[in-house]
This record gives C-alpha cells, structure tokens and sequence, in this order.
C-alpha cells in the first residue's frame, strides 16, 4: 500500500546569513538495478537543472539517522557558498561530508544508490511544493512508500556502519557518552570536521 501523506524532517538552516529550507524524507523502492540507478540519477540532473533546489539520494542501511544528516548538509552548505568546495555541486558535496571523505568514488561507494538498494534517503535543498510528487517522479515504478523508519537503527546497521567508518570500540569508550548511538554520531562528526581542513 502506497502512503500518499508525508511528514519529511524539516529544517530551515541558516548558513552566511541566508535561509535554506531542508527536507529529509526516507523512501522505500523496490530493489534497484544498474538501469534503474542511471534512470533516477538522469532524472535528478533533470529536476536540478532549474537551479533551485539540488537533490541528495543516499543508501538509508548507510544513515545514522538526522543526526548524522545535519551537520554534513550544513557543513557543505557553507563550504559549497565560501566557493571552496570539494565538489562543483552542492548534492555532491552533501554526499562527501555524510561520508567523511573528499573522494568521490568512495563517498559513493559508501552512501550512494547502487544496484540492490531498496530503502533512500533523499534530501531535498531548497523550497519544493510537493516533495512527495518529486520523489515519485524521481524513482518512477520502482517507488513503495515514503517511510521514514529507514532511519532507524538495528544491529546490522551499526555494524555496517562502524565498518564504514572505521570506528573502533576503543575510539566508542573514550568518548565516554550516554549510549553507543552518541559515541557514533560524535565520531563521525569529527570525521567530518576534518574535511574542512582539506583545501579543494
């Protein structure tokens, strides 16, 4: 059964003095393959060719929630606007601080849709009417429903990511925080932070 009301995570971010509304909506598709993959990514380019809004799509078993989301969109945001970025486009740059890395490949490999991949995250920058429209146009047949329990964790997923990322259980205990997720979402932060000190 296809949900036809959204409720996305909104923010409104202020970076150098300018607003940016922010829209993260999880998404079920069924399972993508190589051709679906270069579809969606064609019609992205399509919706971003206007230059109002630029469109993240990110593998969700990938996300450690809006927390991990947040500061990787406002970090980009404001290198992207300091005309210093690591990437020419901003959804670009999003996807190489979510990752916490300046290469692209890998920040894809890492976070990017690819073949298999059944449950997105997109993030949507910019002011859109109907975010639920754009992302049916986006995924075409293959979209199921928007849900965002995507972002949820599970076992699995903090495996998968504590992989990715190289987090040690020794990195987990210095941090010394009030659960594993903090101790996570810390670690990855300050991976992030890092990318600032690279010059483009």
């Amino acid at each position: 059964m296809i949900r036809e009301v959204i409720v996305p995570i909104i923010r409104n971010l202020r970076v150098n003095g300018k607003e940016y509304r922010i829209s993260i909506i999880g998404v079920k598709c069924t399972p993508l393959n190589l051709r679906d993959v270069e579809e969606i990514l064609h019609r992205k380019a399509l919706i971003e060719e206007g230059g109002k809004v630029e469109v993240v799509l990110l593998n969700a078993d990938m996300i450690l929630g809006k927390e991990h989301l947040m500061p990787a969109i406002y970090m980009a945001l404001r290198r992207h606007l300091r005309g210093k970025g690591l990437a020419k486009k901003l959804s670009v740059e999003v996807v190489l601080y979510a990752a916490c890395t300046k290469e692209i490949v890998k920040a894809h490999k890492i976070l990017g849709i690819r073949e298999g991949v059944s449950s997105l995250v997109v993030v949507i920058i910019g002011e859109v009417s109907d975010p639920l429209s754009m992302i049916k146009s986006l995924l075409g047949d293959k979209f199921k429903l928007t849900d965002d329990g995507v972002l949820d964790l599970s076992e699995d997923k903090i495996r998968r990511i504590r992989k990715a990322f190289n987090i040690s259980d020794k990195e987990v205990k210095s941090l010394q925080e009030e659960s594993l997720y903090l101790s996570l979402v810390k670690s990855i932060i300050s991976r992030m932070a890092l990318l600032n000190l690279i010059k483009p």
